[in-house]
């Protein structure tokens, strides 16, 4: 008897009453049954496993007329697709407290990892040269081939002792396990430099990262809770397209697991200091348009939020260092429990306004408003990644006097008239290079957003 869709060490979904929701698929020898909760037939090889309570370690088998696999140590809780390119798979360099935390794993907390195998979550999850997927396998084959012809060794590569690949998955898992003390399983997918275009649902056979992570779902009892999403860097074609691709990947999963939609985090994409990027200010407008675009995702598209990550540190020219995964980790945990419940977390844009100044009239002042404030909006240190652009040139930060923080409110002083203003248009995190600082108490980023013109203000 050969079963697919639950193996030894597994997190399988919970569904709305909290008991296992998946399906299992075998060459069965009659009708199989299950010594723990309930099998319901689907079609001739296909059969959904409810009733097993949210928890464990479990132990019970399934048998058919001729024999009984049994499973061991499966927990039931929520099981989350990893998805997208270089800075979901992580480069950030391992600290101690890592290694520390690996060498403790919570049982509770466990990864399908590229093997299709279950095993406690640990801080590096993308072990690309594990997986048996062919678009896996060429693409290990193409960065190791790159890897060794280089003088800089970006990533390391077993049998090497493993001292880069920190992504967020690790601390995203740990962090809803705090908050829901639910058991926790992440499925680690992302591919660096993937191209959207390889995350949709092919039109024949071919194989892309798509049907890789697919086969992973389907392994895990085609279900899962959502996605957490982090891709984009350099995309530069239509943004509807990109929202079109991005709905027939996440709708291709939802299928598979017999719902409507899934639940989405995306982050915001980053920095990039690379020298090819950073000097193109065509370049910089392409980045900056399809950040303030991922949040207008979360606008437009059902069951999805974006969060931010432009407060954060690199660990080299365009990867995020493992404290900054430690914190977005736990922004996206925040964020999908706030989708899932129906409550806002992250900070978002409301309006701007222009004021004369109390000293010089004739200079005015913009005020930024923001909703979901959570305990007044705060920097370290002056706050930073205003800009402001005229007509046919670059944003910067001339003409801006002070910048101050007033609850939910940026408050930015200029030495500008109302007419000077209404010509320019409004930016927060513009190009490559930009530095931004402010959070609110809760530690939520504000967004990148611009161009948000200020001719009717």
């Amino acid at each position: 008897m050969l079963i697919y869709g639950i193996s030894d060490g597994a997190v399988i979904q919970r569904g709305d009453d909290d008991t296992c929701n998946i399906v299992i698929e075998g060459n069965f020898n009659g009708a199989p049954e299950s010594s723990l909760g309930r099998l319901d037939k689907i079609d001739d090889d296909r059969y959904l496993l409810t009733g097993i309570p949210v928890g464990g370690p479990y132990e019970f088998g399934i048998s058919d007329d001729e024999e009984q696999l049994v499973y061991k140590d499966i927990y039931v809780g929520d099981v989350w697709l990893l998805a997208g390119q270089s800075n979901m798979e992580g480069a950030g360099r391992m600290r101690q407290k890592d290694y520390e935390s690996d060498s403790s794993p919570i049982p509770e907390i466990r990864a399908l990892y590229m093997d299709y195998k279950w095993r406690p979550v640990r801080t590096q999850l993308h072990q690309l040269w594990l997986s048996p997927d062919p678009a896996h396998m060429r693409a290990f084959r193409a960065d190791k081939e790159n890897h060794d012809k280089s003088d800089i060794k970006a990533c390391d590569f077993y049998p090497a002792e493993q001292k880069r690949g920190v992504g967020p998955g690790s601390f995203f898992a740990r962090s809803m396990y705090v908050m829901t003390s639910v058991p926790q399983g992440v499925i680690p997918a992302a591919v660096g430099g993937a191209p959207i275009e390889m995350w949709i649902p092919p039109a024949d056979d071919t194989d892309n990262y798509y049907t890789a992570a697919l086969s992973r779902v389907r392994c895990c009892g085609s279900n899962i809770s959502g996605i957490f999403w982090y891709q984009g860097e350099g995309y530069s074609g239509d943004l509807d397209e990109y929202d079109r691709m991005f709905e027939s990947m996440r709708r291709g999963i939802a299928s598979v697991c017999r719902r409507e939609n899934l639940s989405a985090v995306q982050v915001q994409t980053f920095r990039c200091l690379l020298p090819w990027a950073s000097e193109s200010m065509e370049s910089a407008y392409s980045w900056s348009r399809f950040r303030a675009h991922q949040t207008d995702m979360a606008r437009s598209l059902p069951d999805l939020r974006t969060i931010a990550s432009n407060d954060l540190e690199l660990d080299d020219l365009i990867h995020l260092s493992a404290s900054s995964h430690e914190i977005l980790g736990r922004r996206a945990a925040e964020a999908m429990l706030g989708l899932i419940n129906g409550y806002e977390t992250e900070p978002a844009f409301d309006s701007v306004t222009l004021l004369p100044d109390i000293i010089v009239p004739s200079w005015y002042v913009l005020n930024i408003k923001y909703n979901n404030v959570g305990g007044g909006l705060i920097s370290a240190g002056v706050p930073s990644g205003f800009m402001l652009s005229e007509p046919d040139k670059a944003p910067a930060m001339t003409w801006m006097q002070h910048t101050s923080l007033i609850g939910d409110t940026v408050q930015i002083r200029t030495e500008l008239t109302a007419e000077q203003l209404r010509r320019m248009s409004l930016w927060y995190g513009f190009g490559h290079a930009f530095y931004c600082n402010i959070t609110d108490k809760h530690g939520h980023a504000l967004p990148s957003l611009g161009p948000i013109g200020l001719k009717n203000v």
